[in-house]
């Protein structure tokens, strides 16, 4: 169940204030009466240290009015300290540059800030044949409290451990219902509810409670169940998911699982809380005893605020944390479920600082948190987070800005100056599989240098928030020396560092990164190096080492929207440390620098059941198609089929209006304006290696006409964004079928005509196709055609693109493809 990160050991000891400083202490055996003014209690037990971090803030609002020009430290004894509440630092519990504010720990004592609270009156009883301990949780029976999230730290060692409660998985989606969708781009197109294989989902007796968490190609949905129809295998949400259940994987089987199901508990180290009752429920390990272990539920949802006014001031300034421990916080999911986008920089974090300036955290340990470690929020200049160990994150390790800021935006609001630099940051996202491990996004003259980032589902270090060149606030961030591996090990379509939008005078220099690859439920190769993906613009980049980094092995992607305006020289690509081409001294400089190398220490991590599940048996799903649209629903697309591009007045839906044969057909409208001339369009994913594949279907012009494209297209082996295209042809307004460069045929307006390409793939095969067209009640015409790429070896996709500029429609019906089953 557990595994061990050996790391460099101890967290190095905070130095003694010097002696013209104000000394304020706090032990968990004080005395908030007391005057805090000694590191230990009197003889008498008449004075000594205070006991609460909240009387300490309280404390050093007065002493800040009595000596404002004094540097004032707030000294914590070792020991765990239980917030009762956020502890809140504005204004009035500032420094300065000359009289700064510190909170640390003693010299050689571990303290421990905790969101959480023990969990105690446990006793030893049986489940299922299995030790359990139980206890009842008032506060959890009213209503009052709720957790996810549980560790357990053991007698001896000085750090807690997660555990996770029980699952069901993997699974697949079987399916997806006509029910409607979300009305956007494809993969945004989502819809309520899903078909599931008979038997994988069931009326759980906690069904509210279950979360369904469905995995996207670069996000997961977290999903709350509002129905489960057990005659139709139809699973209703309480929300509509961010992304489309149904893109990305084949046949729209997305792999999903289902958490925290009651009948499931049957795994030592699994727990569960039952709300209706308040009992908590937990299986130990065996060398587990009530005597040698102390459980710990969070309570919080933030341990530290640091709060000014980001937009006119005025700011908290100079206050530090040093040497310090954060952990156990929580992040409730809402009732409506939870899912975002990249980089889910939407989630809170444990420590957040909003209208900072001069700010932040070092050689301080942030772990077991609910959502993100850190946060810079708006405002925040000149703040930090430097020679911290975080790990075992819920969502992301550190935060620069605010993905709600304006991109636009200018100080004192934007966010400047600030500093993540010799962080271990590790094991982030364990419940949030599509967080960072350091998030950046409209933000100026950033430094994000030497921190080690790595085992993460999703990407490393990410940098902008904008999907397009056009100018921002962003730039002058510099990125360099970092050592990131091992990330991208769940989701795809990120990479070790990875830039979105217009950041001029952004740097990426001397970072090495490696073993990004894909793992058993990505949805496809995505596991890259250095990502610029759309919009990224302006970067010098240089000096940099990958290898062993998945998708084609692309160390440099580049998304085929980007602006591609960068310097990229002296990088080291694909050389592994064992060639004598491999740059040492710049892998010598990447990672924690020495004088910080002390920050983390070995702990004990369990490891998440995800990494662990399998793809299930599936039954085989036909390739080919035969449709006659007669059963999908009026405005509808058929199942497996991709839409992009698509807005009101230009999509493809299923109408009544006319058909070939029957009462349906799909009509195809398109208009101006929608920014690219190929939208919208649609696609059909499979996959032929070898033999005879064929599409036959019957087409007629709208008035007025569109221009129409249907194509075959090879994105196996090719770089991120590249195919190769085999059989193609497109159809004018006024009906000419062009292909092989001139015309084929032409097609009478008013009537429909018939289509149909047949070629064969595989080796030996001929690289051309046959295209056969009936226009109206007239007779055939055959043409033998080559491919228009002769690499197209591999079918992987049908598209039918809507090529105009205009108002225009056509129509499809009687689609039949035919390919090796």
């Amino acid at each position: 169940m557990e595994r061990l990160i050996w790391t460099v050991v101890a967290l190095a000891a905070c130095a003694a204030a010097a002696a013209a400083d104000v000394n304020l202490y706090v032990a968990p055996g004080g005395n908030d009466a007391w005057s805090g003014r000694l590191e230990k209690a009197n003889a008498a037990r008449t004075d000594g240290p205070l006991q609460t971090l909240q009387a300490a803030r309280d404390r050093v609002r007065q002493l800040r009015l009595a000596s404002p020009h004094e540097p004032l430290h707030v000294i914590l004894r070792g020991g765990t300290y239980f917030l009762p509440e956020t502890l809140a630092l504005g204004l009035e519990d500032s420094g300065t540059a000359a009289a700064p504010v510190t909170w640390q720990a003693y010299p050689g004592e571990t303290v421990l800030i905790s969101g959480g609270r023990p969990v105690t009156d446990l006793k030893e009883t049986k489940l299922g044949g299995l030790r359990a301990w139980q206890t009842t949780l008032p506060a959890v029976k009213s209503g009052e409290w709720n957790f996810r999230q549980l560790f357990v730290r053991k007698q001896g060692e000085s750090f807690f451990t997660r555990r996770f409660r029980p699952h069901k998985g993997m699974l697949a989606v079987a399916g997806l219902t006509y029910s409607p969708q979300r009305k956007t781009i494809a993969h945004r197109a989502a819809q309520q509810d899903f078909i599931f294989f008979p038997g994988d989902l069931q009326q759980f007796g906690n069904l509210p409670e279950v979360e369904v968490v469905a995995l996207h190609s670069w996000s997961a949905s977290r999903l709350k169940i509002k129905a489960l129809d057990l005659q139709t295998n139809v699973v209703t949400f309480t929300s509509v998911p961010t992304f489309r259940i149904g893109s990305w994987y084949k046949n729209e089987q997305n792999p999903y699982y289902v958490e925290n199901v009651r009948e499931e508990l049957n795994q030592p180290g699994q727990w569960y809380l039952d709300r209706s009752t308040g009992v908590l429920t937990y299986l130990p390990l065996p060398d587990e005893k009530l005597t040698n272990v102390t459980l710990v539920a969070p309570l919080l949802e933030k341990l530290v605020v640091l709060q000014g006014d980001p937009e006119k001031g005025p700011f908290v300034e100079h206050i530090r944390f040093e040497g310090l421990r954060f952990g156990q916080n929580e992040w409730p999911v809402p009732d409506a479920g939870y899912d975002t986008s990249q980089g889910q920089p939407q989630l809170p974090a444990a420590i957040e600082m909003i209208g900072a300036r001069f700010c932040g955290l070092e050689r301080c340990v942030v772990a077991d948190t609910g959502a993100y470690g850190v946060s810079l929020g708006l405002g925040c200049e000149q703040c930090y987070v430097r020679g911290c160990f975080l790990y075992d994150l819920g969502g992301g390790g550190v935060k620069v800005g605010d993905y709600r800021m304006n991109q636009q935006a200018q100080p004192p609001l934007l966010p400047v100056g600030n500093m993540v630099e010799n962080n271990l940051i590790t094991h982030y996202g364990v419940v949030h599989y599509s967080s960072n491990g350091v998030w950046a996004g409209i933000v100026r003259d950033t430094k994000i240098r030497h921190n080690e980032v790595s085992h993460g589902p999703y990407t490393g270090i990410a940098c902008g928030w904008n999907w397009s060149p056009t100018p921002t606030s962003a730039g002058g961030n510099v990125i360099e020396a970092n050592h990131v591996h091992d990330v991208m090990d769940l989701v795809q379509d990120g990479g070790g560092i990875y830039t979105l939008g217009r950041q001029l005078g952004n740097i990426i220099r001397g970072n090495l990164i490696h073993d990004n690859h894909r793992g058993t439920f990505a949805c496809a190769d995505g596991q890259c190096g250095l990502y610029f993906d759309e919009g990224s613009t302006g970067f010098l980049v240089e000096d940099n080492i990958v290898y062993d980094v998945d998708w084609n092995n692309s160390q440099i992607a580049q998304n085929r929207n980007t602006a591609n305006d960068h310097t990229i020289r002296n990088n080291s690509l694909g050389v592994k440390p064992d060639d004598p081409r491999f740059p040492k001294d710049i892998a010598a400089r990447a990672g924690v620098e020495k004088d910080w190398a002390g920050v983390a220490f070995p702990v004990r991590l369990t490891p998440n059941p995800v990494y662990a599940m399998q793809w299930p048996k599936l039954p085989k799903v036909p390739q080919s198609l035969n449709l006659t649209f007669e059963d999908v629903p009026v405005g509808m697309m058929p199942r497996r089929w991709g839409l992009a591009g698509a807005t009101e007045g230009a999509t493809f839906a299923v109408t009544d209006e006319l058909a070939a044969g029957g009462q349906r057909s799909l009509k195809v409208t398109d208009k101006p304006g929608l920014g690219k001339s190929f939208y919208p369009y649609v696609t059909y994913g499979f996959k032929t290696t070898q033999g005879a594949v064929a599409l036959e279907l019957d087409f007629r012009q709208g008035e007025p006409g569109g221009d129409a494209c249907l194509e075959f297209r090879d994105y196996q082996d090719k770089a991120p964004g590249a195919f190769s295209v085999g059989p193609s042809l497109t159809i004018t307004p006024d009906g000419k079928v062009n292909a092989g460069g001139k015309t084929q045929a032409e097609l009478p307006a008013g009537q429909w005509s018939h289509l149909k390409v047949a070629f064969s793939v595989g080796e030996g095969a001929p690289k051309e196709y046959e295209l056969t067209v009936t226009p109206g009640s007239g007779q055939p015409v055959t043409a033998t055609l080559p491919f228009v790429k002769p690499d197209f070896a591999v079918v992987t996709d049908l598209y039918v693109i809507s090529g105009g500029e205009t108002a225009a429609a056509f129509y499809l019906d009687n689609l039949k493809l035919t390919v090796p089953e």
